[in-house]
């Protein structure tokens, strides 16, 4: 990005192996110290003062008035965030501005156009502007655009017209990333209603199933018969290769699942409640980044957006105190997920109870006077 940023304003010529870098002091001892002496070191401190390291590395040492954009760090693809007026401290690019739309062509055209020494093939497969594909109003939160890489096999120097060569080698101790197509679901649940979701997301492909009933495992090899398919998460983790897992079995699986997971570096996402009352005393043992997402579905629903909405904004005056209480159709839902009618799976309590909390909670987070009442 150094180099793509310094082109755009006309500050370097088209070729050549190196272009002078003003470069942060966590980013050149990123660059210096040996990766095994980084991971020893990222193991023994609090994981604020590793979001603190790579912070750092991203933005020190940046000219934020000649920084149209930069990169984030990041596995599997890469993404790039804007400098934009308005969003960032130092932002200068005008979204929706003629520079605005000039600078992504511009990164755009410089990335499709690098290809690998000596077999001249494409390293970008392309550039996606991801707030077209993610609208919400939490869009502001993401990258701006996601580079997805080709399956050529891992280069050390490539070239194109446009910025000359670029050489480069791993620096994070590692000599590989993830599948690009590491994606793995559990459950009839994910079947009818992640699947169709899944799908639709132009990142992700699904590998791998695990389902132990015999009838479910021949459904999913017949709805994906490129996936490998387990009887057991464990075989799953041991023999495959995948870069994220979908949990939605009965609860009482969650949270083994989820730890057995973690434990092997790999982000989860699960449906709720991620524990039950009598596993919460496990969750002290774990030790490992929670690199979880539990899904708390409703509160991007449109009619509680709008409903915080009129609440941050005062709309129907300063509550004090919140009545919550949660109405659906309880049988009918039931008949995907029939666990929670079942108490040794927490019952309705733990499944709806959580989903209660959690949008109570995210309905007043902004009122910090208020309070909240369950009846």
């Amino acid at each position: 990005m150094d180099r793509i940023n310094a082109i755009y304003y006309n500050e370097t010529p088209t070729s050549g192996n190196s272009l002078p870098q003003k470069r942060g002091l966590i980013r050149a001892l990123r660059e210096s110290i040996p990766a095994p002496v980084q991971h020893a070191i990222a193991r023994s401190v609090p994981v604020e003062v590793r979001d603190f390291v790579v912070s750092r590395e991203v933005t020190g040492g940046l000219d934020w008035n000649r920084t149209p954009g930069f990169a984030l760090r990041s596995d599997l693809f890469s993404f790039l965030r804007l400098n934009l007026s308005g969003r960032e401290p130092l932002g200068i690019l005008e979204p929706g501005s003629d520079a605005y739309h000039r600078y992504i062509e511009h990164v755009t055209r410089c990335f499709l156009g690098l290809r690998t020494n000596g077999t001249n093939v494409p390293i970008v497969e392309d550039v996606l502007l991801l707030q077209q594909i993610y609208p919400g109003i939490r869009q502001h939160l993401l990258p701006d655009l996601l580079l997805r890489w080709s399956h050529e096999y891992p280069v050390t120097e490539v070239s194109s017209k446009s910025i000359g060569v670029v050489k480069g080698a791993p620096d994070s101790g590692r000599t590989g990333e993830h599948r690009p197509d590491g994606f793995a679901i559990v459950s009839r649940l994910v079947r009818e209603y992640y699947l169709p979701a899944l799908q639709t997301l132009p990142a992700v492909r699904i590998s791998a199933v695990v389902d132990p009933l015999p009838e479910s495992s021949r459904t999913a090899k017949m709805l994906l018969p490129d996936a490998d398919i387990y009887t057991d998460h464990r075989s799953m983790l041991d023999r495959s290769s995948i870069h994220g897992v979908l949990v939605a079995t009965p609860p009482s699986a969650h949270f083994e699942i989820w730890t057995d997971t973690i434990g092997r570096g790999i982000p989860v996402f699960v449906e709720k409640p991620l524990l039950l009352s009598s596993q919460i005393a496990s969750i002290d043992a774990v030790r490992e980044e929670l690199r979880l997402m539990i899904d708390f579905n409703r509160r991007f629903w449109p009619n509680y957006i709008r409903a915080q909405q009129l609440l941050r904004d005062q709309a129907i005056g300063s509550p004090v105190e919140l009545e919550f209480c949660l109405h659906l159709d309880v049988l009918g839902w039931s008949k995907i997920t029939m666990h929670r009618l079942n108490p040794m799976e927490g019952g309705v309590l733990h499944d709806l109870g959580c989903h209660a909390i959690d949008l109570a909670t995210e309905l007043i987070r902004m009122i910090s006077h208020s309070r909240v009442r369950f009846p």
